[in-house]
């Protein structure tokens, strides 16, 4: 009887470049969208309004910050002349990227935690389960941004063209966030308190990335400092593209997805390089 630890370590091998791994998300991606659906439905399907509340939360978080910052605060975003229920708007673009990062981090340690069944079988995808989650969290961030839009229509009464550009700045984000998630699913098999370590990571990577404040009013020995966290590029850029009308920094783009591929390879790597324990483990 040959062990099945021989059949985990082929397929390991088999699925441990990007190549493989692109023709595992086509072979599988009706089942992914499937998984994706199912587990979105399922966060609210014992809830009166469903999955209204998808829409619903936002739009209180929205009004909340509106209220708050413009009225009681009266906060003002420096080099933006507009009033001040525009603050509100830029600080929840910047919480909007933040939630999906530490959405997707604080869900990464528990991913193959949480699905023993398919860990134990022979040949089991299990790699995919960080796309999953992945389109889970978009399925919350497009929701978001819609209802920013709205609001940019309603208060601001225009809307800038360059937005078709966000696309293409969130897909080096999204690839980067696929690698940690792999990174930290494999991790979190052995390290059971990596949760919480990640927990921390997130709530400095909020602080420390210019979510509630204007980059420039840092000193501009500092500012440099803070494009080591990955959040800052995309959220400064992305409010640069949303209420400035400003195309995106392509060279940091560029310099962006070289990073994240990078980082999605190791992320990758590691993962199929420990999966081999993940049976034995749980």
């Amino acid at each position: 009887m040959i062990d099945d630890s021989v059949y985990r370590n082929s397929y390991a091998r088999k699925t441990s470049t990007f190549r493989s791994l692109l023709k595992n998300l086509y072979f599988h991606k009706q089942l992914i969208f499937r998984l994706a659906q199912r587990e979105i439905f399922t966060r609210y399907q014992s809830s009166l309004l469903g999955i209204g509340w998808a829409f619903i939360t936002p739009i209180i978080t929205l009004f909340v910050y509106t209220i708050f910052f413009s009225i009681f605060l009266k906060a003002r975003w420096t080099g933006f002349e507009n009033g001040y229920t525009n603050y509100a708007l830029i600080l929840f673009v910047g919480l909007l990227i933040h939630g999906l990062f530490a959405e997707c981090l604080a869900r990464a340690p528990h991913l193959i935690l949480l699905q023993p069944n398919y860990v134990k079988k022979v040949v089991s995808p299990i790699e995919l389960f960080p796309c999953v989650a992945m389109l889970s969290s978009l399925f919350h961030l497009t929701i978001g941004f819609i209802i920013l839009i709205v609001a940019q229509l309603i208060l601001n009464h225009w809307l800038s063209w360059t937005i078709v550009f966000l696309p293409i700045l969130f897909a080096p984000f999204i690839i980067l966030m696929l690698g940690l998630m792999w990174f930290l699913s494999a991790l979190g098999v052995y390290m059971r308190d990596i949760s919480q370590i990640v927990t921390h990571v997130t709530m400095i990577a909020l602080f420390m990335s210019p979510v509630f404040y204007p980059l420039s009013n840092l000193p501009a020995s500092v500012q440099p400092w803070l494009f080591v966290n990955p959040l800052t590029f995309i959220v400064e850029q992305a409010r640069q593209i949303f209420f400035y009308a400003a195309y995106p920094d392509w060279l940091g783009i560029g310099i962006y997805f070289f990073v994240s591929i990078l980082t999605a390879y190791i992320g990758l790597w590691w993962f199929q390089r420990t999966r081999e324990g993940f049976a034995d483990v749980l």
